[in-house]
């Protein structure tokens, strides 16, 4: 069915906007000489409490769970209790500040793209035991909630108008993911607006992880109604530039309360909602008020996506009858070597500082593929299977055991590999990421790209933002995944993207980059010539 014209017209607003933030050699990004934001929003006035530090174990194999889910998880740590010490044990694993001794970029549990922080964590507690019902800001330096309204007035909003929502009464609670922009464009200018929403993918996949982890049933929502999740989170609708935050997703803890709150109904909830205060950021910002025009184009009511599927859902950059490789099926079992419990992996994993250019098994490599792209999806996307919907994967394989080195691609509906081009490849990795020596450096380099133009043009505009959050979604898996079977891994948004297209043999095609990641042998003793 053909989209109105209107809802094309966002479409082309919107792909206008990707391509005019393409880096290439000759436009790097230069950062404004403004102030950086603080990675640390404060609400003061505002009732804080004080998270409990005692916190509870998860000791669930990390590998394990990132293959299985909750199947893995014992019986006994299943439907963990659903009180004020779980809660925190979730924040802390999934976004919380772990190293306070050192900086915000070196402290934070899921890593950002530049260290600049843009997510904000808030959370709606309807029946929490020693939690008052209410909406409550995160501050991980703190590890404090401040509570900016009551439990009744924030069901009752976030229902509001969505009877697909009715189910919210009934879980302990949910966390809302939402971006600050003004904190991604201080290091990447208006392409700030791709890395702010590849690091709210990322950070909801962690905190989906870190839930299952601790035995919840966890469900991830990105489609929002960005009016009322506005107003929830307390924004004036004529929100300059520096103080522009809209929620991406929402992560529910989806168990049924033991306790649930009463009925909400939206007579509950002021409509509007009083703004809640915000403290500027930072002395000075550089406004790009693109970026508040384009998220409006990808959020408009009139272009909310209520569901993805097939063929959308089901689309690849290679012909259908391209060759595959006959390669062995990767041995996955955890008895020898079960990897660190999923807390352990979770709170040390960092990303790397640089690779040592050594070989990594082929079943490795395999496992953890399978875990990013073969791990599922989130709401609103419904793939004909278990396998991500919106965003494919190449690799350079630079340094396999049992692969030849070269371009390959990896089909996760079919879960089968196809070579595309065989001989060194380490220069182009290189190359193509803004010249990094990681890249260079690291056992097999993921490009992940998206088919952006007939995703948007079909769907409309917001498959846009969710194409980005699902690549953040399936780079985190990849991240964990690599940190379970000891190697390391690192991310960018910061690449050559015509280049990029070029060199993969997408130029002529819809497809485009996304988000780039390396893996390999940790090498953090030396750095690389």
């Amino acid at each position: 069915m053909e989209l109105p014209e209107a809802i094309l017209q966002r479409v082309a607003r919107v792909l206008s906007f990707h391509q005019s933030t393409a880096l290439s050699a000759d436009t790097a990004i230069a950062p404004a000489d403004v102030t950086r934001p603080s990675p640390i929003r404060f609400f003061e006035g505002y009732a804080k409490i004080p998270l409990p530090t005692s916190l509870i174990s998860a000791s669930t194999p990390a590998l394990s769970l990132l293959r299985q889910g909750l199947e893995v998880v014992p019986d006994s740590q299943l439907q963990p209790p659903q009180d004020l010490r779980t809660l925190a044990t979730w924040l802390f694993l999934g976004g919380g500040n772990v190293r306070p001794d050192m900086p915000e970029e070196a402290a934070r549990v899921c890593p950002s793209d530049g260290g600049v922080f843009p997510c904000e964590i808030y959370v709606a507690a309807f029946a929490v035991a020693g939690l008052e019902p209410g909406f409550y800001h995160f501050n991980a330096r703190e590890f404090a909630l401040y509570q900016l309204r009551n439990g009744q007035e924030t069901l009752a909003q976030i229902k509001r108008g969505r009877p697909d929502l009715e189910f919210v009464k009934i879980p302990p609670a949910a966390l809302l993911v939402s971006t600050i922009f003004c904190r991604s464009t201080w290091a990447f200018g208006p392409r700030g607006y791709r890395h702010a929403l590849t690091d709210a993918g990322r950070l909801m996949q962690n905190l989906s992880t870190a839930g299952n982890g601790l035995g919840m049933q966890t469900q991830v929502r990105l489609a929002v109604n960005a009016q009322d999740m506005r107003q929830l989170i307390g924004l004036a609708p004529d929100a300059q530039f520096p103080d522009a935050e809209a929620v991406q997703g929402t992560v529910i803890w989806a168990d049924a309360a033991e306790k649930p709150i009463g009925p909400a109904t939206e007579g509950d909830a002021p409509s509007p909602m009083p703004t809640i205060p915000r403290a500027p950021l930072a002395e000075i910002v550089a406004a790009y008020d693109e970026i508040i025009a384009v998220h409006g184009d990808c959020v408009a009511p009139e272009a909310t996506v209520r569901e993805v599927g097939p063929p959308l859902t089901e689309l690849t950059p290679l012909p259908p009858d391209f060759p595959v490789q006959d390669l062995p099926q990767p041995q996955e079992s955890d008895s020898d070597d079960p990897g660190p419990a999923v807390d352990r992996l979770l709170l040390t994993v960092t990303p790397a500082r640089y690779f040592a250019q050594n070989f990594i098994p082929r079943d490795r490599l395999w496992q953890m593929t399978r875990a990013a792209f073969r791990g599922g999806t989130s709401y609103p996307l419904f793939p004909s299977g278990p396998y991500a919907a919106l965003v494919r994967p190449f690799w350079m394989i630079q340094g396999v055991s049992g692969m030849d080195e070269g371009v390959w691609f990896y089909d996760p509906m079919k879960d089968a590999w196809s070579a595309l081009r065989l001989g060194p490849v380490r220069a182009e990795s290189r190359n193509l990421t803004c010249s990094d020596p990681r890249f260079a450096s690291a056992a097999a380099v993921c490009f992940i790209v998206s088919n952006l133009q007939r995703l948007m043009t079909e769907g409309g505009p917001d498959l846009y933002r969710l194409a980005h959050l699902e690549a953040g979604a399936a780079a985190q898996r990849l991240y964990l995944a690599a940190g379970a079977l000891r190697l390391a891994c690192c991310a960018t948004g910061a690449f050559f993207d015509e280049d990029m297209r070029r060199f993969f043999g997408l130029d002529r095609t819809p497809w485009q980059p996304l988000h780039v990641l390396a893996l390999g042998p940790p090498a953090d003793e030396f750095a690389p010539v």
